[in-house]
């Protein structure tokens, strides 16, 4: 006889879920008169505090009084009509269970058993065992679709719904309790586990009662074939926080992921872009990001620079600015504001180095630590430029000292001009907006020469070097004398003009500038 049951009792062989095999005997006309425990694993003994070989084939009557048997009168109901009931059932020493059974065969029905946790059992489970051991169900699978035969009380507070509205409602067909996204996949997964044999594992939504969806990880085998369809034992796990956890974990990342996207893009538009993180000491430096540009700046490119200075991205900076860049650093973390500071890097390769103008900003950190995010540029020219500039200022404070000169200091990029002049022994100094405009209607100069002066300042803030020009003008007096204006013009390092100065010199008082 055994072998006749081993297609039913082998999947839960050592499973911890308490199972077990019973046979209904009748008088003859279909009343229970008794059970006869046909098999049963491990749990279901400890459950019952005794031993699967004590349980096997032992007649229910023959171990306790016939009126207990009438507790368990739904089990012959369920027998012979193919439907699945659950009985709560107290032991002789007190235990309370709770009994979900279904039919097998004719007479033979399959017994999941529910109650306190035995202790001291330590069997293998053949299907991976939830932390809710009590959230099981056996399912059919068949033409009309797929059913629940039995459950567990764990199953109905999973869902939400009373046991009575499961068995009557939704155990004929399952799909009303699966979401209608996730209800495809699982199907064809108990399809596929019925034709090999192995068991399956899926996620999905259940449709909890108030319409609440909830997250459940299934675990189904197959326990046997029946002409109308395959049967399932199938077990839940609640990972409706955890799954939720995981999809904000998953936002947070594709944020987080997309914001280290956008600081990258923004430091690799801006000049010299780097960021560096230091201890709360200003020490030990890492490197987190570079720009392209910053990289031109040393003559090398963004991974060079990554390998050379990865390791300490202060070691290009010059001992000697060291103490100063880190004053800076300090007083950006301090006044939270962007500060400004000027340093000198070592350029590769040898050779001068390179003075770099920065602009830098400082942020502590929830472990003490300080990010520092700065934009570089190059101000060697700049510094050039500025030390020609006050030498020209000086060489037009020389020549202001002479009669009839008047100097000009013009931004073309503002339009605006400084005009210095020295008139009755006084240096007479004064600005001058939208000076081009004014070159074009100016009284002092005289009609017929204006263009000319405009056209000179042009051709002056199209490229660096000099030019000249002679023109009248009434600056003294109301007669028009003679004048001679010279440009200088300044550059940057990319050879655009950023300064124009002139000197204006009476012709007429050449001789006489010529004697002193």
């Amino acid at each position: 006889m055994a072998s006749r049951y081993e297609k039913f009792t082998n999947p839960y062989a050592h499973s911890q879920i308490p199972f077990l095999l019973a046979e209904v005997l009748t008088d003859g006309s279909g009343k229970m008169v008794d059970l006869v425990c046909r098999d049963a694993n491990a749990a279901a003994a400890s459950l019952l505090s005794t031993t699967p070989a004590d349980l096997k084939n032992r007649r229910f009557c023959r171990s306790f009084p016939a009126e207990r048997l009438e507790g368990l009168a739904p089990l012959g109901k369920v027998a012979f009509s193919g439907s699945a009931a659950s009985v709560s059932y107290t032991t002789v020493r007190g235990k309370k269970l709770t009994v979900t059974c279904y039919q097998l065969m004719y007479g033979l029905i399959a017994c999941l058993l529910d109650g306190p946790s035995p202790s001291g059992f330590k069997g293998q489970a053949v299907l991976p065992v939830p932390e809710q051991p009590g959230c099981t169900a056996v399912l059919e699978v068949g033409r009309g679709g797929v059913r629940c035969l039995a459950f567990s009380p764990g199953f109905s507070v999973l869902t939400g719904y009373p046991q009575r509205e499961l068995l009557n409602r939704l155990a004929p067909d399952l799909s009303p309790l699966i979401v209608p996204e996730d209800w495809p996949e699982l199907l064809q997964g108990l399809l596929d586990s019925a034709r090999s044999g192995q068991t399956i594992s899926r996620e999905l939504r259940l449709l909890c009662a108030g319409g609440q969806e909830r997250w459940a990880l299934l675990w189904a085998g197959p326990i046997s074939g029946k002409d109308s369809g395959a049967l399932f034992s199938a077990s839940f796990l609640d990972i409706d926080l955890q799954k939720k956890l995981q999809f904000k974990l998953d936002a947070a990342q594709v944020e987080l992921d997309s914001f280290r996207t956008q600081v990258r893009q923004l430091m690799d538009c801006l000049p010299g872009g780097w960021i560096v993180r230091l201890d709360s000491e200003l020490q030990h430096p890492t490197l987190l990001h570079i720009s392209g540009s910053f990289a031109e700046l040393l003559h090398c490119s963004s991974r060079e620079l990554s390998e050379e200075i990865g390791g300490d991205p202060l070691k290009v900076v010059l001992p000697q600015d060291l103490p100063g860049l880190r004053a800076t650093l300090k007083a950006a973390l301090a006044s939270s504001l962007p500060c400004r500071t000027v340093f000198r890097v070592q350029r590769r390769g040898g050779g001068a180095p390179l003075r770099l103008g920065a602009v830098i900003t400082a942020a502590p950190q929830e472990n003490g630590d300080l990010l520092a995010c700065g934009t570089c540029s190059d101000s060697t020219r700049e510094q050039d430029v500025e030390a020609t500039l006050q030498l020209h200022s000086s060489l037009m404070d020389l020549f202001l000292s002479r009669p009839g000169s008047l100097c000009l200091d013009y931004d073309p990029h503002t339009d605006v001009a400084k005009l210095t002049s020295i008139r009755s022994g006084r240096r007479q100094s004064r600005t001058v907006e939208d000076y081009r405009l004014s070159l074009s209607t100016s009284p002092l100069i005289h009609p017929d020469d204006r263009k000319a002066v405009l056209t000179a300042l042009r051709r002056a803030c199209a490229r660096p070097g000099k030019a000249f020009c002679e023109y009248q003008a009434r600056y003294v007096g109301e007669n028009y004398c003679r004048y001679r204006l010279s440009f200088l013009s300044l550059a940057d390092r990319t050879g655009a003009v950023v300064r124009v100065t002139g000197l204006a010199s009476s012709l007429d008082s050449a001789a006489a500038v010529g004697r002193e």
